[in-house]
């Protein structure tokens, strides 16, 4: 997983040097982050990231799993993976509010 973006998205926040690193499974990061982005989405902070998949190219800037980079379509195809393997029950996925 690399990070191929040129810069973070346009009014997002300040990112953190050096970046930091998520210890763990990619299945429970990109749930964590889906559901932070679903709890946040209508907050005034949270304005620059009007879609999911910002706020996961913001995370590119942000975050590495392991010590290793990763793109935001990473965590689209893992968090659609984990819900049709089972490795993260669609119950726990909460929803995007308009």
């Amino acid at each position: 997983m690399k990070n191929l973006s040129k810069s973070p998205p346009v009014g997002s926040p300040k990112i953190v040097s050096p970046k930091i690193d998520f210890k763990g499974n990619i299945f429970h990061f990109v749930l964590a982050k889906h559901n932070q982005y679903a709890e946040n989405k209508n907050r005034p902070e949270y304005k620059w990231a009007t879609t999911r998949e910002t706020f996961f190219k913001w995370l590119e800037f942000q975050w590495t799993i392991n010590g290793k980079g990763f793109k935001s379509e990473d965590l689209v195809k893992s968090l659609d993976a984990g819900i049709s393997e089972g490795f993260i029950d669609i119950k726990d996925v909460k929803k995007i509010p308009k």
